[in-house]
């Protein structure tokens, strides 16, 4: 039996394949990828390929059912897709037709804002916004895949919005401040005005830029660890671990963080952060001395370029023993391995996948059976 808002199960595969194919003939994955994020994990929504693949999360995590079909009704309502309504009805009859006057109540009106303002923005409008944020650019094919990217690099967030308008308006892109604007309470507007959780903008002329990052780096030579460095810049994919791993150098190492787009004369959040995370307390004040506004974080919750993950591999670093380390390897086949600096040994387990975000887990397991436990509890720290 169906619901008054669902469709008999027999009848619901069949709904998942019309639904699948009429997406994906209008290459609008990446558009409902941005609809859906709250409801799919990132780890399985950067994987998906196919708009079927999207549904199937979707009834995993019991947004999406034949017994319910209000997402798929609110997804049709927003885009303004209702041939797909009607192509529904006509292939499967029990299917029931949304009704164009009742509100969304399975979106957030963040998430609403979100597809209206791509939905507003021209090729013009993107190459402005990668402009301002990316150096080298990344060209995107549609606003789609910018937006997802910019929610990756944590620069679209709720409570971040304030400063992502505040570029906006600076590029001139009225017609997007305004969507984003919409539904602004007065503390939103006075947040606005005198944001108390963003970063202010800057954008070092280009000597100025590469001044600090050699006094960075001269700084990181004398009170850091260039091998913990190795360990957390493997956070970003675009630079090889293997390159990493050979290059011995902080400036080269900040040189392939710039070249990767994470690092730039508007963005130096990263080299900020790792210090931050690596104990690196001098490089607070030379950043200050450039950057009198700048916003060097003072707490983890603080610390938004670099993952949890990372994070607690980092963490890790600190609390295994050189013991401990001896023994992973040997329960890793990486015997053959003789490094003794923790940091490139922890390196040779990344570059050999023995320790991955995909098999942290199982890594986990096999630290816990070997009772290993203040590793364990470094690996689940965030």
């Amino acid at each position: 039996m169906a619901s008054n808002n669902g469709i008999p199960e027999e009848d619901f595969k069949f709904l998942k394949i019309i639904v699948s194919e009429y997406f994906n003939a209008r290459g609008l994955l990446v558009m409902l990828k941005v609809l859906f994020k709250d409801h799919v994990k990132e780890f399985k929504l950067s994987g998906i390929t196919e708009t079927i693949e999207l549904l199937n999360a979707l009834e995993s995590s019991d947004a999406f059912s034949y017994k319910d079909l209000t997402l798929l009704h609110d997804a049709i309502k927003l885009t303004d897709e209702f041939s797909l309504q009607s192509k529904l009805k006509e292939k499967i009859p029990s299917f029931p037709l949304a009704d164009k006057q009742a509100p969304v109540t399975k979106l957030t009106a963040y998430r609403q804002k979100l597809l209206k303002f791509g939905y507003c923005l021209t090729s013009r409008d993107l190459s402005k916004i990668d402009k301002s944020y990316n150096t080298p650019l990344k060209r995107y094919d549609n606003s789609w895949a910018m937006i997802r990217d910019l929610e990756h690099e944590q620069v679209i967030t709720p409570t971040k919005m304030a400063d992502f308008i505040k570029v906006l308006e600076r590029i001139d892109l009225k017609s997007a401040v305004s969507i984003l604007n919409e539904g602004c309470t007065p503390e939103c507007q006075k947040e606005k005005e005198h944001p108390t959780n963003t970063r202010p903008i800057y954008n070092l002329p280009d000597s100025e830029y590469a001044q600090l990052l050699v006094n960075v780096s001269d700084c990181w030579s004398k009170f850091g660890d260039i091998n913990m460095l190795k360990v957390l810049l493997c956070d970003f994919n675009r630079i090889g671990i293997t390159e990493i791993q050979k290059e011995d150098d902080v400036f080269n190492l900040f040189r392939l963080l710039r070249s990767s787009g994470k690092l730039s004369p508007s963005n130096i959040d990263v080299i900020a952060e790792a210090a931050f995370l690596c104990g690196v307390g001098p490089i607070e004040e030379i950043i200050k001395k450039k950057i009198p506004t700048y916003q060097y974080p003072a707490s983890m919750d603080e610390v938004h370029k670099i993952s949890e993950y990372r994070r607690n591999v980092i963490e890790f670093g600190f609390k295994v023993e050189a013991t401990n380390l001896k023994t992973i390897l040997k329960l890793s086949n990486l015997s053959h391995i003789k490094e003794t600096d923790k940091w490139r040994l922890i390196l040779s387990l990344e570059l050999n996948r023995k320790l991955t975000p995909k098999n942290k887990e199982t890594f986990v397991k096999m630290l816990r059976e070997n009772d290993m436990t203040a590793e364990v509890d470094a690996l689940n720290t965030y």
